[in-house]
């Protein structure tokens, strides 16, 4: 992919999550809870996307360079819906010290400098969890179940 072409890939898909945000919030004022969390993970998706172009072409993009490069990550995770989210999570993740929180940042264990830390750390979000399926439909079900209830017991709510 060309750096002029990736500009123009970043920017729709930026577009794109930003629309589905304003689609979102449009649902959640309008009390459709799940469709608008829907709409969110795809932004986030989106979002992950971006970040791998971002982060293939910032210096191309900086430097005027012409010549293609090859964005490994969308290669390898384009279709993989947890990568995706992930990237866009880790990134949000760490956006708490550009506003100034940087509580968060310091996770590190006895001994272990700031950068083997933050590889730790990423490591540990990239494996995630990992279930077997009958495990991950309970934990769906239980968590469905959760968000019913809280919409039930909101304030202001109505209940048939």
């Amino acid at each position: 992919m060309t750096p002029q072409h990736a500009r123009e890939f970043w920017k729709a898909l930026m577009d794109n999550a930003s629309a589905l945000i304003a689609d979102a919030h449009v649902l959640l004022k309008a009390g459709s809870f799940g469709r608008s969390r829907s709409l969110t993970v795809l932004a986030q998706e989106e979002l992950g996307k971006a970040l791998w172009i971002y982060d293939t072409f910032a210096t191309a993009w900086n430097t005027a360079a012409v010549e293609p490069y090859k964005v490994d990550r969308l290669a390898k995770h384009g279709r993989d819906h947890v990568q995706k989210y992930l990237e866009a999570f880790v990134f949000g993740d760490e956006l708490a010290a550009f506003w100034g929180d940087y509580s968060s940042l310091d996770h590190r264990q006895e001994g272990e400098s700031l950068e083997d830390a933050w590889k730790r750390r990423r490591g540990e979000a990239e494996a995630g969890p990992r279930c077997q399926r009958g495990e991950a439909t309970r934990l769906l079900r239980r968590s469905r179940q959760q968000r019913c209830d809280f919409v039930a017991h909101s304030p202001g709510r109505l209940r048939s």
